[in-house]
């Protein structure tokens, strides 16, 4: 058993190095491995360090460790029956339980370190006296503790040999190189090293071939305006545009000065034979629309004898979008029958309404009028030009 620090020694495997010194005893000297200290083994002839047996006792303690207790042994200088050198590091021992009252393991450990979750020896109440061989490291005052679990025991500790630091001895010469081993697995690459200063400009070299004409680039941005150049001569004068759309109807102007009356005029021929039929025709100049009925124009008739009539109208309409337009031709101020057509076009487009009716008519006098409205008041909904009205007068039905 290994205990705090102290190794194993594997014979075969280390090859140790045993000494005899002729006279003298024999002094057997093995180097441990691993990351302890290195010790040379002494063997000595055995000594009882301990014995806790009454009326056997060995040592400064004659009473048995009791249940979950932890002993202390003093093992360097002389103690019991062992006389063992204060530079000693680790004792090899025999450690053996008698007598006891319940089954339990004991751990032996050096005094200075944590008592490790190991046992060293293992027994039951009907076991006789148990033996183990334990190799422990001893505390830097060269000191062990031994921990008994549960119930009463005696212990016994008899010492063969102790380990004292070893003499690192001189270096012994290098050995033959060994073969070359099996080549690892590459490393993952390191980072990327600083770039190196930059070298001197080389001499130029020879002007190389010309290489093959790359393809066309893509078409730059738009450059920016040049400069303004000097006025050109006057060019021929060009084709007369198109006429531009009817601007909307001005203002009324205010009314002028009434003048005199005029001198009578000379008598007109005689009119058309109202048997035969006559011709009434009006054509003015039309104000924007109302939302309500709104007169474009006018024409009075005065039918000899009862007869029929044919009236037709037409009048431009400008729309704005989304606003409707409706005309009609009638005897009064209102709307009789729409007749034409509802407009909603897109706005400055010009359209052209028509309308036709016929009347029965008496003799006398009769006013026809060509009235439109508008969806939406001005400004911003419709207006009117050009409004034509024209009355053709027969004596007898068309």
């Amino acid at each position: 058993m290994i205990g705090n620090g102290v190794n194993r020694i594997r014979w075969a495997a280390l090859g140790a190095a045993i000494a005899v010194s002729v006279g003298g005893g024999v002094t057997l000297v093995a180097t441990a491995s691993g990351a302890g200290r290195s010790s040379s083994f002494v063997p000595i002839v055995a000594c009882r360090l301990a014995d806790t047996r009454s009326g056997e006792s060995v040592g400064a303690r004659s009473t048995p460790v009791g249940a979950g207790e932890t002993a202390l042994f003093q093992v360097t200088g002389t103690n019991g029956g062992c006389t063992i050198t204060a530079s000693a590091t680790a004792i090899t021992s025999n450690v053996t339980v008698v007598n006891p009252t319940a089954s339990s393991f004991l751990t032996v450990f050096a005094a200075d370190a944590t008592r490790p979750l190991a046992s060293n020896l293992n027994w039951t109440t009907l076991s006789s006296p148990t033996p183990n061989q334990v190799t422990v490291s001893l505390s830097a005052t060269g000191t062990i503790k031994i921990f008994n679990n549960v119930g009463d025991i005696d212990v016994v500790i008899d010492i063969v040999g102790y380990y004292e630091p070893a003499v690192t001895g001189p270096a012994g010469p290098a050995g033959p190189t060994g073969a070359t081993g099996v080549a690892g697995v590459a490393g993952v690459a390191g980072p990327k090293g600083d770039a190196g200063v930059t070298g001197l400009t080389g001499a130029r070299g020879d002007t190389g071939d010309a290489g093959v004409t790359g393809l066309t680039g893509a078409r730059g941005d738009r450059g920016d305006a040049g400069v303004t150049g000097l006025t050109g001569a006057r060019g021929d004068r060009g084709d007369a545009g198109t006429t531009g759309l009817t601007g909307p109807k001005g203002d009324a102007g205010a009314a002028g000065v009434t003048g005199s009356t005029g001198p009578k005029g000379d008598t007109g021929a005689r009119g058309i034979d109202a048997g035969l039929g006559g011709v009434a025709f009006n054509e003015s100049t039309a104000p924007a629309l109302l939302v309500t009925p709104t007169l474009l124009s006018t024409v009075t008739i005065t039918a000899p004898t009862a007869g029929f009539v044919i009236v037709s109208a037409t009048a431009t309409i400008l729309s704005a979008t989304g606003v409707t337009t409706k005309c009609g031709i009638s005897k009064t101020l209102a709307f009789e029958t729409i007749v034409g057509l509802n407009y909603s076009v897109a706005g400055g487009i010009s359209s052209q309404w028509t309308g036709l009716r016929g009347y029965p008519l008496d003799a006398g006098v009769t006013t026809f009028n060509l009235l439109c409205s508008s969806s939406v008041a001005p400004p911003g909904g419709s207006s009117a030009s050009f409004p034509v009205i024209t009355v053709v007068f027969s004596a007898t039905a068309v």
